[in-house]
């Protein structure tokens, strides 16, 4: 390979271990050595004696089976490449690859079925090009940044037609833990928030507290060790042909950095799955598939490397007590499978409404957990209060960062692409986890429509004092409150349609089960009684079920989602004309 690349990024110095470096060729073979070894020196303080063994229980008898793949299959693969996205070690495009489809699909089929026949990943397809990002504070520290592979576009769709069939797996034998909730098929993040805080408002409406504990770990994706991880597959069924391909994909993989316009020399890289691949994360999640049973499922919640521990009771001392148990067992669980904890940087929070909050912080190996008031959880700041002021402010911090920018692109911005524009670049901050924070009291809502206003208006070029009532009518465009009752709906139109993970079975129940008279409520959602309209009255479950008996049951029995989403979208903008009208 070439030394001379396609400009990537500008780093003219680096300090690293004492020396500093301004050579382009040193700078590249500095960052690629770092970030080939980051995972080794984090392991070499574990000892290979096969502890992890004894948290491997249930017995899988059957086999992960390769099907065949087919042109067609390899086709659709193909049709769905970004030609935007840039290409690996060999420099081959998507779109180059789209365009030359016909002469390629025959001769690619058969090379991938032969992959799976014989159990082996060419090694060709197992090299990384990988390029610094950096990610804060000073950018000479090579600390500083973190790696984004590059891998190969054909290496791509082979590991996406694995993965169809591994996942295919894991779902029918169920093995997957049910409150993983990354990298699955209608398992979100959002979902995850939604759990969590209705868990933890129920109990606080119960009267009881929870302490809330996120762990961090230090390079989690880069210190899997492939032998603990071969075990895992099989001891999870994956065996013959599928165990030998997995095993070829792990081994001997190798990367290039490339800084500026330098590629370094070439490293092995022997432990960590790879980043950017497709297949690494869902070989992390079955990694660390097996972690809960080292505490049971009691307030275990994981997305991925985002471990994160809840426990709920009456008496703050049993809490801590309980919490600083589980976390030790935790703390041997990655020992055992050679994860490293950082203590330093794991944070708990308290939720509780009693007024003696003289609560201690809970301990790990006599290390004081550091206590904090609101915690980025999965994007979204939780506060202790649940009042989603940190949270708000947040977004209304963002979104003025874009008035610039907008302001600028309205000079020539036609009407026709305000909502698009709009949609593209202040819809998303709004929307992310509005099904949660919704819930705050209407004055913190109203200073987020206030910016909301605001940034329409710059859109459209209207002055500060101007209304914006009758743009968001013109544009067919919703204010905050009434987002939040469009996703909250949302939500419920798909748990009622077994649209989303098993643990929210059960989540609404329809009067009809309970009452076996036929009335105008039957196919209302049945309302739990709370204690506090603060807590219980703003869980999903209530708020859900009390916005879903308001709507029309025309729209409740649509038979599709995009519909159903159409109609209530009309719903809620018929509302806010309505009451902006009054």
């Amino acid at each position: 390979m070439s030394n001379k690349k396609k400009k990537n990024n500008s780093i003219n110095k680096i300090l690293f271990e004492g020396n500093e470096m301004t050579d382009p060729a040193d700078i590249a073979n500095t960052f690629n050595k770092y970030f080939s070894t980051i995972g080794l020196n984090l392991a070499k303080k574990f000892k290979n004696d096969n502890k992890y063994k004894q948290y491997l229980d249930g017995n899988f008898e059957k086999s992960m089976f390769l099907l065949p793949v087919t042109e067609l299959e390899v086709l659709e693969e193909i049709q769905k490449l970004a030609i935007d996205k840039s290409p690996g070690h060999d420099e081959i495009s998507p779109k180059l690859i789209k365009t030359s489809v016909r002469s390629i699909l025959t001769p690619l089929t058969n090379i991938f079925n032969k992959s799976f026949e014989q159990g082996i990943v060419p090694e060709i397809l197992k090299i990384a090009k990988v390029i610094p990002l950096f990610k804060k504070k000073d950018p000479f520290i090579v600390e500083n940044y973190r790696p984004i592979s590059l891998l190969s576009i054909f290496n791509k769709l082979l590991e996406k037609l694995m993965c169809r069939r591994l996942l295919s797996y894991l779902s029918k034998e169920h093995i997957l833990y049910k409150f993983q909730f990354g990298f699955r098929k209608n398992h979100s993040t959002i979902l995850a928030i939604i759990e969590i805080v209705d868990n933890i408002r129920s109990e606080l409406d119960k009267g009881n507290s929870v302490v809330g504990v996120y762990l961090d770990l230090s390079k989690a994706f880069d210190t899997v060790n492939h032998e603990i991880l071969l075990s895992k597959l099989l001891h999870y069924g994956i065996r013959g042909n599928a165990y030998k391909w997995f095993k070829s994909y792990l081994e001997n993989r190798k990367q290039v950095t490339c800084v500026n316009r330098y590629a370094s020399k070439t490293e092995l890289v022997n432990i960590g799955v790879p980043q950017g691949s497709v297949l690494g994360p869902i070989l992390f999640l079955l990694y660390v598939n097996d972690m809960y049973k080292c505490i049971g499922e009691e307030g275990l919640r994981i997305f991925a490397d985002d471990t994160n521990l809840f426990i709920s009771g009456n008496s703050f001392e049993n809490i801590i007590e309980r919490t600083e148990q589980k976390l030790h067992h935790l703390y041997c669980w990655f020992a055992a499978n050679h994860l490293t904890l950082n203590i330093d940087k794991t944070m708990c929070s308290l939720f509780t409404l009693k007024r003696n909050k003289n609560c201690r912080n809970p301990k790990l190996n006599d290390i004081e957990i550091q206590r904090v008031a609101a915690v980025k959880y999965l994007g979204v700041f939780i506060d202790e209060k649940l009042n989603w002021q940190t949270h708000i402010d947040y977004i209304c911090k963002k979104l003025n960062k874009l008035q610039g920018a907008l302001h600028y692109l309205a000079q020539f911005l036609p009407e026709q692409l305000v909502t698009q524009v709009y949609n593209a670049y202040v819809l998303p901050h709004i929307t992310y986890g509005i099904e949660v924070y919704g819930t705050c009291c209407k004055t913190t809502l109203k200073k987020l429509e206030r910016i909301q206003n605001r940034m329409l208006k710059i859109l459209c070029k209207k002055k500060y004092r101007d209304s914006a009532t009758a743009l968001y009518n013109n544009l067919k465009l919703m204010k905050c409150k009434y987002i939040y009752k469009c996703s909250t709906v949302m939500f419920v139109y798909k748990q009622m349609n077994n649209k989303l993970p098993a643990i929210f079975n059960g989540y609404f129940t329809e009067v009809c089960e309970y009452v076996a008279r036929n009335t105008r409520q039957s196919k209302d959602l049945s309302l739990k009684k709370n204690r506090l309209q603060t807590m219980g009255d703003k869980t999903m479950k209530h708020k859900g079920a009390t916005l879903w008996n308001k709507l029309p049951i025309d729209i409740r029995t649509e038979n599709s989602v995009k519909i159903f989403k159409r109609s209530v979208k009309a719903h809620y903008l018929s509302k806010q004309l309505l009451k902006e009208s009054d």
